[in-house]
């Protein structure tokens, strides 16, 4: 463009030139213009479109160049970025992965996912170790079934294939139990998989709580022996009752029980106060609570009854335990208690009576013993008077000797009393006294029997004295050997008639020795036969006595033995006679053994007492 204006001017000024001799000055000044101006286009030709223009676009095209590489940096450092951060969320969730198997791998419990077609995707080497089945599938690279693998393992596989159809048409959370033929418990559930908010198919537990179960039976079973009731229920509603419950309610079947309201049991007059305690515990207010109230019975019956009210959080809902025990027998306890404690404070009562009427006793009897031994003095120095009085006068006066003899067995009748009286209050108060020593148990038993024998005569009866051994050396008090003898023989000769026979016996059982006293009188009734040995008591009524007694004879000689160590019974037939037996222990003591010298002088120098234990015989 400019070089073309440079040739066109450059040819005008030429012209012009080559006419500048014809023409004026003015001419040629035109001529140069013209000249100047065709070198200024060959400037602008030459420096502004060959030079100056290309620079320009040039220039132009490298900032192009430079924008177009910063965008290319820019868009790289974008995609460097984000590879980055996909490698970094790949690994992420490889870490994941691998934590999620590493937790799956290394529970106990048994995981197999399964995808819509119910093909297995996954399974967990705690499932293989349950089932056998499972890990033969997956080394021999087999899909894992479910139901064959049910049915080879489970007692009831029809519950958990049903719940395998269940699962595939339901999106809901399924729970059972299946038990296994080895004897192992599984807890199973399945819950839908969700990958990116769609179901891809389910998951599957297994968890093994056969210790669980067995400790859960264990409970179970403690719960059904004991003997208090056991309620589970949900507020009111009642969902379990054990046997104890039933038994308390006196129904016969839980089916009476189970989903009934609890109130229903509960006595009218205690309602409201169980409805306020069970709503604190739903509330929260309380954690456990004790009440006493009383429920009503299937029959009708009143009960009291003690609940202890606990909650029991269950995994999804707050339920409530009443352990309910009967109060009845402890009512009854209670009473029972209360009658012991009364009947022990009139025992208290009676002891401190019969304490003080012994104390009584005791001092009247000695306070009696001295005037009675006075008048038996008396009775003495009459006797000896009428005695010395010569064969005529005594004939005067028979009637005195009569009256002197009836003088002096009542005399000996009441010093037999207030003797037996202090013997009962020493030995109650323990001050009575043993005397052992070694004795011929047979030859001591032989002399008292046949120092009464001419007694037993006169009166119209037979003694026999029999023995299955000749001597026995043994411990023993001589004196309150012969009371025991003495006694017994009077009550046989009382109750023994004319022509009867008194048998007195010794047996040897090497270590015991029995002595036996058995007549062939009126007998004793079998009721009677331990009443006898009891205080003041008499086998016949007290208006129809054959001989007269205060009933403290027998009472004495079993306290008498019982000192030896030895016990006395009776066997006795109404009509037939009576036989008491005596038992003592063979044993011996570390002193020199009494001679025959010294207990016949003891036996000959105790007539008197002989007349003593024998006064209250009339006949």
């Amino acid at each position: 463009f400019y070089m073309a204006h440079f040739f066109v001017i450059s040819v005008i000024s030429q012209i012009l030139y080559i006419m500048m001799t014809a023409f004026s000055n003015a001419i040629f000044t035109a001529s140069h213009i013209l000249k100047v101006l065709s070198f200024f286009y060959v400037y602008k030709a030459l420096v502004e479109t060959s030079l100056h223009a290309p620079y320009t676009d040039l220039n132009r095209l490298n900032i192009n160049l430079l924008n177009k590489t910063q965008e290319l940096i820019e868009t790289n450092s974008a995609l460097t970025s984000e590879i980055e951060r996909r490698n970094r969320a790949e690994k992420s969730l490889k870490e994941e992965r691998e934590i999620i198997q590493g937790i799956l791998e290394s529970t106990t419990e048994g995981v197999i996912v399964k995808d819509k077609n119910k093909q297995t995707t996954y399974v967990n080497s705690g499932f293989k170790k349950m089932f056998e089945t499972a890990k033969r599938d997956v080394k021999e690279k087999k899909d894992i079934c479910l139901r064959h693998m049910a049915l080879e393992f489970f007692i009831n596989p029809e519950t958990f294939i049903r719940n395998l159809d269940n699962a595939y048409i339901s999106t809901d959370y399924i729970s059972d139990r299946a038990y296994l033929k080895d004897g192992r418990v599984l807890e199973y559930n399945t819950h839908p998989l969700q990958q990116r908010g769609k179901i891809t198919g389910r998951v599957w537990n297994f968890k093994d709580i056969t210790g669980k179960f067995r400790t859960e039976e264990r409970f179970r079973k403690l719960v059904e022996i004991i003997p208090d009731a056991v309620i589970l229920h949900n507020g009111h509603e009642l969902i379990y009752a054990n046997p104890s419950t039933l038994k308390i309610a006196e129904m016969k079947h839980p089916v009476e029980l189970i989903g009934q309201d609890i109130m229903d049991l509960v006595h009218p007059e205690s309602v409201e106060l169980v409805r306020n305690k069970i709503h604190k515990i739903l509330q929260g207010a309380e954690k456990e609570l004790f009440i006493e109230h009383k429920i009503i019975t299937a029959k009708g019956r009143t009960v009291d009854v003690e609940n202890r009210i606990v909650e029991f959080k269950d995994e999804s809902q707050r339920l409530i335990i009443s352990v309910i025990r009967d109060m009845s027998e402890r009512k009854i306890a209670e009473d029972l208690r209360r009658k012991i404690e009364e009947e022990k404070q009139l025992l208290r009562e009676a002891e401190a009576y019969d304490s003080m009427k012994t104390e009584f006793f005791s001092n009247i009897s000695h306070e009696l013993r001295t005037p009675l031994n006075i008048i038996l003095s008396c009775i003495q120095l009459a006797d000896k008077n009428y005695n010395e009085r010569d064969q005529e006068d005594r004939e005067k006066h028979t009637s005195l000797l009569k009256h002197i003899h009836m003088m002096k067995q009542n005399a000996y009748r009441l010093l037999r009393l207030i003797n037996n009286l202090i013997d009962i209050t020493r030995v109650d108060s323990g001050f009575m006294k043993m005397n052992l020593r070694n004795y011929n148990i047979v030859y001591l038993v032989e002399e008292i029997t046949l120092s009464v024998s001419e007694y037993i005569q006169s009166k119209g009866k037979h003694i026999i004295f029999d023995t299955e051994i000749e001597e026995k050396y043994m411990a023993c008090d001589g004196d309150k050997i012969e009371r025991i003898m003495l006694n017994l023989l009077s009550n046989a000769i009382k109750f023994t008639g004319s022509d009867g026979t008194i048998y007195v016996s010794i047996f040897d059982r090497e270590d015991r020795i029995l002595v036996s006293v058995k007549d062939t009188g009126i007998g004793i009734p079998q009721k009677m036969h331990q009443k006898v040995f009891e205080r003041f008591r008499q086998v016949e009524p007290l208006y129809n006595r054959r001989a007269e007694g205060s009933g403290i004879g027998l009472s004495l000689v079993k306290a008498f033995v019982e000192m030896h160590g030895g016990k006395i019974w009776v066997k006795s037939k109404p009509g037939v006679g009576s036989e008491f037996i005596i038992e003592l222990p063979a044993k011996q003591v570390d002193s020199e053994d009494t001679s025959y010298e010294e207990i016949e002088v003891a036996i000959e120098t105790n007539v008197e007492r002989i007349k003593v234990e024998f006064s209250d015989i009339y006949s």
